[in-house]
């Protein structure tokens, strides 16, 4: 395909055809996730913990992200819903998988 590579069954970009990206990725971490998806023996969590992976190599190194946390109030630290992990920045570097400051 001109301009295009295959990902893992997706066509994307080529680097040079797109803008970098910014994203911040939120996760649910209510106790609904740990319901289980009917018929698998899986709670929703476990299938967004191993389609993570996929999900980060689907960025370009030039790309940026950060990752949050959220579920209901008490769950966290009682004052907030929402708790960021990983501070946003780029895809590749060692603050990509290193704590987000505290807040």
């Amino acid at each position: 395909m001109y301009g295009r590579r295959a990902v893992r069954g997706f066509a994307r970009p080529a680097p040079d055809l797109r803008k970098r990206a910014n994203v911040l990725l939120v996760i649910d971490t209510s106790p609904s996730m740990d319901a289980e998806v009917d018929g698998t023996g899986r709670s929703k969590l476990q299938f967004l913990k191993d389609a993570a992976p996929e999900l980060i190599e689907g960025f370009a190194d030039e790309d940026r992200t950060g990752l949050w946390m959220f579920s209901f109030t008490g769950a966290l630290d009682g004052r907030s819903n929402h708790r960021a992990l990983v501070d946003l920045g780029p895809v590749r570097t060692p603050a990509a998988v290193a704590p987000a400051a505290p807040r």
